[in-house]
């Protein structure tokens, strides 16, 4: 298997936006079979950052099919630009 690992933007429709959605939709039952499912627009505006969080989403496939998903918020607050999470 070879994993490709790419930058997702969340505001670009696509297979790797519509992959990851089902990726996290699927892990997320798994944990909590009652779980509400986020809508595609919801989990769109999880992905996006604002003036106090960078959010950087990073989608790992194997040819067309998305296998993994990282998130990593940064933040931009005085005192924690250091931090991750």
């Amino acid at each position: 298997m070879t994993l490709d690992i790419e930058r997702l933007d969340p505001s670009a429709p696509g297979p790797r936006f519509d992959g990851a959605y089902e990726l996290v939709q699927v892990l997320g039952a798994e944990l909590d079979p009652d779980m509400d499912r986020d809508t595609v627009e919801s989990f769109r505006n999880k992905l996006i950052g604002n003036e106090t969080f960078e959010k950087i989403t990073l989608v790992g496939s194997d040819g067309d099919d998305v296998v993994g998903l990282a998130r990593v918020w940064l933040f931009d607050i005085e005192g924690n630009r250091d931090l991750a999470e």
